[in-house]
């Protein structure tokens, strides 16, 4: 497996098989654009040739009584599913909301067992609307993590790092990231990111 690489080298490697090593015809915004679109493109590559699975994740969500629209995660890029967690050791799959039957089992007044779900813009709908709580699985592929240059404007040295980037940022838990030019030598390596706030 390849170790990941900083977008600075990444832009250095292009700069060198180009023969364009101090040249900026062609600037650092731009390589970055030209980097992040083949990057995406790749991604949506290996989603249809491995198949769904091959990037995958899942969130936890708490459905209330009488909620029916609930936020998509942040890194939200395709669906995959919906489960009810009815018990530790027991789920049930919850069905696409078929808009052909949007008026059929009316009556069963939201029992979850009879619940569909729909994308709605960057929300997930739940239909019929729930008349009980519960926690659902949400079964997702997140999207493509763009790649940038963040300049920290804060570290602080402990046993875990703690970075001060400018908004808006993309990291997510554990993404990969390498501070570059830290004063602290032990900074200046690849490091797994193990929470955003």
């Amino acid at each position: 497996m390849a170790l990941p690489v900083v977008l600075s080298e990444i832009r250095n490697q292009i700069r060198q098989r180009a023969d364009q090593v101090n040249s900026t015809f062609v600037t650092n915004a731009e390589l970055k654009n030209f980097i992040n679109q083949s990057g995406a493109e790749l991604y949506d590559l290996l989603i249809q040739h491995f198949g769904d699975d091959y990037y995958f994740s899942s969130s936890s969500i708490s459905i209330t009584s009488g909620t029916a629209t609930y936020a998509l995660p942040t890194d939200f890029y395709k669906m995959r599913g919906l489960d009810i967690v009815i018990s530790n050791t027991d789920k049930t799959t919850v069905p696409k909301f078929n808009f052909q039957e949007r008026n059929r089992d009316i009556a069963l007044n939201g029992d979850r067992y009879n619940l569909t779900y729909m994308l709605q813009g960057q929300n997930l709908r739940l239909v019929p609307i729930p008349t009980v709580a519960y926690t659902a699985t949400f079964w997702y592929i997140p999207a493509f993590i763009l790649l940038d240059s963040v300049q920290s404007s804060a570290v602080s040295q402990a046993s875990n790092a703690v970075y001060t980037v400018p908004a808006p940022h993309y990291y997510v838990a554990g993404q990969q990231l390498k501070g570059v030019g830290s004063s602290t030598e032990t900074y200046n390596v690849l490091q797994t990111v193990v929470s955003v706030t």
